[in-house]
């Protein structure tokens, strides 16, 4: 309904260019090219961006559409008349709309962040955080002069498990371990997956 949304305001906005009359028309073309650009971007990246982030494009392609509207000539009165109108448009929807998009993709880039981290079936780190956190820690330990331990865990036969009754039950059984091991440990210490994925 949105995309809708976003197009039906990029054609109501050139017909209104068609059939009304323009103060400026420079700007008034300049204007519609960004609404057309911030369009473009939204209805591209509409499905990777967060719902935050859709809001903050679509609050900001109504200030373009308004940005147009200040230069039509039958408006003008009515614009002259409504200065909080001009305040809400003109400045708080570009304030909000930018807000709500750098929301939007810090959600986003936090929670990629936490997908890269891990692993995808167990949910447990995958080999890649566990190295840096594993530096980390042992690092931290040194400096503060404390014991760190790395405890590893190896399923036996497992790939014989996978070759016998295939990798679902495979992948149900590395959860079912995971979350015995997560039951069984602090808050403080990490459990990960150190098993290369297979893609």
């Amino acid at each position: 309904m949105d995309r809708f949304l976003a197009c039906a305001v990029c054609i109501a906005t050139a017909l209104v260019f068609v059939f009304c009359t323009i103060q400026d028309v420079y700007s008034y073309v300049f204007e519609y090219l960004v609404l057309l650009l911030l369009t473009v971007v939204y209805l591209s990246g509409y499905v990777s961006f967060s719902l935050t982030s859709r809001c903050g494009f679509l609050l900001l392609i109504c200030h373009k559409l308004y940005e147009c509207l200040e230069e039509v000539t039958e408006l003008q009165w009515w614009l002259e008349q409504a200065r909080v109108v001009e305040f809400i448009f003109d400045d708080m929807l570009v304030l909000t709309g930018i807000a709500m998009i750098a929301k939007g993709l810090l959600l986003t880039l936090r929670k990629q962040n936490y997908l890269l981290s891990k692993d995808p079936h167990t949910r447990s780190y995958n080999k890649l955080a566990i190295e840096r956190i594993a530096q980390s820690e042992i690092e931290s330990g040194r400096v503060r002069r404390l014991d760190t331990s790395i405890l590893i865990v190896d399923i036996d036969n497992f790939k014989h498990f996978n070759d016998t009754y295939g990798h679902q039950l495979g992948d149900e059984a590395l959860v079912a371990v995971t979350r015995h091991l997560q039951s069984q440990i602090r808050t403080s210490d990490y459990l990960s997956r150190w098993g290369e994925m297979s893609l």
